[in-house]
């Protein structure tokens, strides 16, 4: 019998390698796709195409405690395979073996359908490590927002106790997502919902709330504290559990006396109730079967808002299926998220200025939203989205429009909502094990340059332009406030050259110089002001 401790918590097989798998640093680096922006240059919106753990292990440097919202819709887990092969160098090769279309020699193969716990214990090692990065980037005052089925509900909601804490939790929504009853449930119960999992990033965030019903309020006495509504004085506690809200009051008025209800009580305790009698925030009724009532004024309120309920209804999966229709021309996703549904989230948690993330972008719902709420009060918010390159099936009208991947969909939605919007900066998750040898193409060069500047905590929307002139391997970032020089070897007027431009770093990859050189670039480096001289290594 085993002696090892129990505890608390959720377990599946896989989970240790999930575990490590959140820990396994970076080694590809996003290239820049200029051909497939929209207005590159001056964009403050991203999209990444590639795998979104890998590029998360990118961003981090950078977007650590960042966002004002990370919101995810994952795949959920209804049965087909999953298409999060964890291998970004050959994502095609590795959807194809996982979804049993091709064997591991590369032969045409089918795979028998897997189910019960091992399917479960694949979602959960996807979602895990991915997860766990992701909650990185929130900002203390930023929220983590999960769609869900009931399918994967319950272990989804105990994997983001643990990574975040169970005070974290803020709600689980009830997306209303059916507008119809579904007359085909086999077990004549239709399933009409779905959730969105709310965390928050620190204790003091909290949501924006809805308006008031100022209609509530009126003033037909004059009270000079303003207008006013009645309200209920009831609480929620029998005599058992609350005696101390069991008692009777008076009205001072009339001597009549009035008792809670034995099942409720009142709001509150006697000393309160006295003062606010004495204070005539109590209205009592005028025939004997009334109860009386709190007197609420509209300044005493502590929120100029009303609480965001738990349940969202009037928006719905077909209003998202139609919008994108109208938006594209053609039917190019099944079931995505109306913009709705997510601007709605996006106004309640952020800013005008905030990042919103989403790192299972789809059909690029994420950044229509954020569109639309800027548009809606004058926002500034920026999106980063992220979508796996998954193969559309041949046959589809998107694939005979010339789309071929899912990413290619998120692309060209974001490119119709531009105008709203603002433009987009295009990257592709690419891999660095050619490294950068002396026949290195222009995008690997731009890949690694903005590799090193995430890993310098710089964002993918930061300035970065080649100098030096035609062959040069020197890159201004942001404004020149670092220079970054990828040239194996540095000659010493090039790094005078540098230095001369009193850039605030100076980063340089692996030269081959001897170190007193290096030594007294650096203190020339510190006499004209430059206070970082670094050697690195190259991503990858």
């Amino acid at each position: 019998m085993s002696s090892a401790p129990e505890r608390y918590g959720l377990t599946w097989p896989g989970r240790q390698e999930s575990v490590e798998a959140a820990r396994t640093p970076a080694t590809g680096a996003l290239a820049p796709d200029r051909a497939r922006s929209r207005g590159f240059d001056g964009a403050r919106h991203v999209f990444i195409e590639g795998d979104n753990l890998e590029v998360l292990r990118l961003l981090l440097p950078a977007y650590r405690g960042a966002a004002g919202l990370v919101y995810l819709d994952p795949p959920y887990n209804t049965g087909g395979e999953l298409i999060y092969p964890d291998n970004y160098r050959a994502p095609l090769r590795a959807y194809l073996q996982l979804t049993g279309q091709q064997g591991d020699d590369g032969s045409r193969a089918r795979a028998a359908a897997r189910r019960g716990g091992h399917r479960h214990a694949r979602w959960l090692s996807m979602m895990y490590p991915r997860l766990a990065l992701a909650r990185e980037l929130l900002a203390a005052h930023g929220f983590l927002c999960v769609s869900i089925s009931e399918l994967e509900c319950a272990p989804l909601r105990l994997i983001l106790d643990e990574l975040l804490g169970e005070e974290a939790f803020v709600a689980q929504l009830v997306w209303r997502a059916r507008k119809l009853s579904d007359a085909r449930a086999k077990t004549r119960v239709s399933i009409d919902h779905e959730y969105v999992l709310v965390y928050r990033g620190g204790p003091e965030a909290t949501f924006r709330g809805v308006p008031r019903d100022e209609t509530k309020f009126k003033n037909p006495d004059d009270d000079p504290r303003g207008p006013w509504m009645s309200r209920s004085m009831l609480g929620l506690a029998d005599r058992g559990r609350r005696p101390r809200l069991h008692y009777a009051i008076t009205d001072p008025a009339t001597g009549r006396r009035f008792s809670p209800p034995p099942a409720s009580g009142w709001r509150y305790g006697q000393e309160t109730m006295a003062r606010m009698i004495a204070e005539g925030r109590v209205l009592f009724p005028r025939r004997a079967g009334g109860r009386p009532r709190e007197k609420k004024f509209r300044a005493a309120l502590q929120h100029a808002r009303a609480t965001f309920p738990s349940i969202i209804d009037g928006v719905y999966t077909g209003d998202g299926t139609r919008e994108l229709r109208e938006l594209l021309g053609f039917h190019g996703f099944d079931f995505p998220k109306p913009s709705e549904l997510v601007r709605l989230l996006i106004e309640q948690t952020t800013g005008p200025d905030a990042l919103i993330v989403d790192l299972f972008a789809g059909s690029g719902t994420t950044g229509h939203a954020v569109a639309r709420q800027n548009a809606a009060d004058q926002g500034a918010r920026r999106y980063l989205c992220v979508q796996l390159p998954e193969p559309l099936a041949a046959r589809t009208e998107a694939a005979r429009r010339g789309l071929a991947t899912i990413a290619d969909i998120t692309r060209a939605r974001l490119a119709r909502v531009a105008g709203e919007g603002g433009g987009f900066r295009a990257f592709r998750l690419v891999s660095t094990e050619r490294g950068l040898a002396a026949d290195a193409r222009e995008d690997e060069l731009d890949a690694r340059a903005y590799a090193l500047a995430l890993a310098a905590g710089y964002p993918l929307t930061v300035e970065i332009e080649r100098v030096g002139g035609p062959g040069a391997r020197v890159y201004s970032i942001a404004g020149g406030r670092v220079v970054l020089c990828l040239e194996g070897h540095v000659e010493p007027a090039r790094l005078d050259a540098m230095i001369a431009a009193r850039p605030g770093a100076i980063v340089l990859l692996d030269p081959r110089c001897d170190g007193e050189r290096l030594r007294e670039a650096a203190r020339a480096a510190k006499v004209a002001g430059v206070h970082d001289l670094r050697l690195v290594n190259a991503p990858g």
